[in-house]
């Protein structure tokens, strides 16, 4: 499967620096191979949901996560990746791994809050404009395709939150213990200046999603693709 773009999982720093703090998961439905990831055994989530019932999910410090948080979050990695189509193992498994970056959100909020960092709801919306600017829609506009999407403008703003309140939290906690010397900025240029007029390379990855059914096309295609370049 495609990796995605999510909130970077920061649980282990947090569990290093903050007070004792804990999740715990609330069954649903059986679970699919967590791929790797470090999935309670006994969570249970996935199948049809209904999306007016807000049902528990995982419950972090009394913060719930319901299975519509889940799907929300699911649906705004989509749209943000073109809105891909997902086979149900590989969606199963994007679930796994958004349940996971909720539980983290909801640990760095939480945490940020401990240390009387609060971010204002004037903050959150500021940078809500900000992300609809960048897809050349209104506020109201996005909201609207986030819905299409089977998003939330609610969804899309929790992320925002809990990016921000971690920012502001390294910050505060990490920031002041990083001492970049002179001597490290001098090699730096140093090494900037070395490099000009040599060769410069700009690598970027091609991913081709292939099937069982479909593997001999798209091993085609990517050696199409190698004799154009």
């Amino acid at each position: 499967m495609k990796p995605f773009r999510s909130v970077a999982s920061l649980l282990a720093l947090a569990a290093t620096i903050a007070a004792p703090l804990s999740a715990q998961t609330v069954q649903d439905r059986t679970v699919p191979e967590t791929g790797g990831l470090d999935i309670p055994a006994n969570l249970q989530i996935f199948g049809k949901l209904d999306p007016n019932v807000r049902k528990p999910t995982a419950i972090v410090n009394d913060t719930v996560i319901t299975g519509t948080d889940v799907d929300q979050r699911v649906a705004l990695i989509l749209a943000a990746n073109g809105g891909q189509k997902l086979s149900d193992a590989d969606r199963d498994r994007l679930k796994l791994q958004v349940l996971r970056q909720l539980i983290d959100e909801t640990l760095q909020i939480q945490e940020a809050k401990a240390a009387d960092i609060t971010i204002t709801p004037g903050e959150i919306t500021a940078s809500y404009n900000r992300v609809a600017s960048q897809f050349n829609r209104e506020p109201a506009q996005l909201a609207t395709y986030l819905r299409e999407s089977g998003s939330s403008e609610r969804s899309l703003k929790r992320q925002i939150e809990g990016e921000l309140a971690w920012q502001r939290y390294l910050r505060r906690r990490v920031e002041p213990f990083v001492n970049v010397g002179d001597e490290e900025v001098k090699s730096i240029i140093d090494r900037l200046q070395a490099a000009k007029g040599t060769d410069e390379f700009n690598l970027k990855e091609i991913y081709l999603a292939a099937t069982p059914a479909n593997s001999q096309q798209v091993y085609a295609n990517a050696k199409q693709i190698l004799q154009e370049i």
